[in-house]
């Protein structure tokens, strides 16, 4: 039964004796997933921009204006070029307004921590209002 082509045995492999090794499985690489944000969290205020994306947002318009072919990466590359090529004094006043920005969040999360932390008390006073009223 045996049969040679080339060196190689043509008997099946049971009759070899050779154990059937099962073939390699490719890793599984899982993406994590995107923290998922509670109904609480919808409401807290928006982070601040930064500098750079207030030159951004300012120059965005002008330069679509300008340049209505380019995509939407290489209008963004170009206004990031023109923002290295700024001299720190040119860039104050992007920096000014992202400070008063930021103060505003920092204000606008403190009311919101503060409002959380008052916010369960409420809830389980009404619930216990609500309970003991339901039973008479």
């Amino acid at each position: 039964y045996q049969r040679r082509v080339h060196g190689i045995s043509k008997m099946p492999k049971k009759i070899r004796g050779e154990k059937k090794i099962p073939p390699r499985k490719a890793k599984v690489i899982k993406k994590e997933s995107k923290p998922q944000i509670a109904k609480d969290e919808r409401n807290a205020p928006k982070r601040p921009l930064t500098a750079f994306f207030i030159f951004l947002k300012s120059r965005q318009e002008v330069c679509k204006k300008e340049f209505p072919t380019l995509s939407a990466i290489e209008l963004v590359s170009k206004i990031a070029r023109e923002w290295k090529a700024l001299s720190p004094e040119q860039k104050t006043p992007y920096e000014n307004s992202s400070r008063k920005d930021k103060e505003r969040y920092l204000q606008e999360k403190k009311d919101y921590d503060q409002q959380k932390k008052e916010a369960p008390d409420t809830e389980l006073k009404q619930q216990k209002a609500f309970s003991i009223s339901d039973s008479y």
